[in-house]
């Protein structure tokens, strides 16, 4: 049987294979003239934005920016002013902004003794208490453009609301001729809620705070500006 060698490739396979890469090469040129024309035009927009436009016109886009997410997180929109000077003003649905939501258990112990004689009322509650801001209170936000910074302004956190949500009594017991009456029972729940207002609210404005502070620094991170946060009515 006889075995031939390969010849050379037939000079129109030749021509055909050199078209292909050709044509692949002018492809890929093309994309590469494509990528370097988007990355002029990104870094044209990128210095026109940050640094052709004026030190204002920065601080007003930023005002608008950070109103618009403010509204979207709090579902509210503090006054928010550049260079001292209104550009947004508020508007609150409730004027209230709760930013922390806690439930805690409370006991109070109620004693009353008339001539030897005692009644108590032991009772236990479960609450939920909301603490946060009172948007009736100055509220703004205000854009500084040279250097540009954030200035957030809040009144100070407090408790905005104690509810209980059910409670039981523990204990009752009455004396031999000190009785337990319904104005007892309402002082013991009254005391019952306060305990739990000082028990409950232990840490509560200092957890207010931080959590309106990290969101609204997570937002000044995004928008590449220092935030300065303040509390209560600033002269």
């Amino acid at each position: 049987m006889e075995v031939r060698a390969p010849g050379p490739e037939p000079a129109e396979n030749r021509g055909v294979d050199r078209s292909v890469r050709s044509k692949h090469s002018l492809t890929l040129a093309i994309l590469a003239v494509g990528l370097v024309v988007v990355a002029i035009i990104l870094a044209g927009t990128y210095a026109y934005h940050r640094l052709l436009r004026t030190p204002e016109e920065v601080a007003m886009q930023l005002a608008k920016d950070v109103s618009e997410r403010v509204r979207e997180i709090f579902n509210m929109t503090p006054r928010v002013t550049v260079n001292q000077v209104v550009v947004i003003h508020e508007s609150y649905p409730s004027f209230e902004l709760a930013t922390v939501t806690r439930e805690t258990t409370a006991t109070y112990e109620y004693r009353n003794q008339w001539l030897g004689s005692q009644k108590a009322i032991t009772i236990r509650g479960r609450f939920r208490i909301k603490a946060g801001f009172d948007l009736s209170q100055p509220t703004a936000l205000e854009v500084q453009p040279k250097p540009l910074k954030i200035v957030a302004q809040f009144p100070q956190p407090k408790i905005l609301s104690v509810e209980m949500l059910s409670q039981e009594s523990e204990k009752s017991e009455n004396g031999d001729w000190n009785r337990l009456r319904p104005e007892d029972q309402k002082a013991a729940l009254d005391e019952l809620m306060r305990t739990a207002k000082v028990e409950g609210g232990a840490g509560i404005h200092a957890e207010a705070k931080k959590n309106l502070e990290e969101k609204l620094r997570s937002l000044a991170d995004q928008k590449k500006a220092p935030i300065q946060f303040e509390y209560g009515f600033r002269k």
